[in-house]
């Protein structure tokens, strides 16, 4: 039955969370001051919530955020809309003004229309 493809779905997510927390782990003192939005869809199937809460432990100054109606991909609207917020907030803090690449490029769409 499907016991043994969850089982195995399981591990490998497992196997990738804990890889990706251990890779952060040993790099946290280069990530120190690096600044990053943890954002997690709440009904990720994907990885685990608790996943999120590890990596914002191990990632000094990040932040977690939890998107409500999110899941696990960036093409759903929710979060994206919370990924283009969070740049949107990186940005200003850090003094950067959005280059307008997308207007720019709807500019060029205009013109080459009319």
């Amino acid at each position: 039955g499907g016991g043994s493809d969850e089982a195995a779905g399981a591990s490998g997510r497992e196997y990738v969370c804990d890889g990706i927390l251990g890779e952060v782990g040993r790099a946290s003192g280069a990530l120190r001051g690096v600044p990053c939005s943890i954002l997690h869809g709440r009904h990720d199937v994907v990885c685990p919530p608790q996943a999120a809460s590890r990596l914002r432990a191990a990632w000094p100054g990040s932040t977690l955020r939890i998107v409500e109606e999110g899941a696990h991909a960036l093409f759903e609207k929710p979060m994206r809309s919370a990924a283009m917020a969070a740049l949107a907030e990186h940005q200003a803090a850090l003094g950067v003004h959005s280059s307008g690449c997308g207007q720019s490029k709807r500019r060029r769409m205009d013109r080459r229309a009319g």
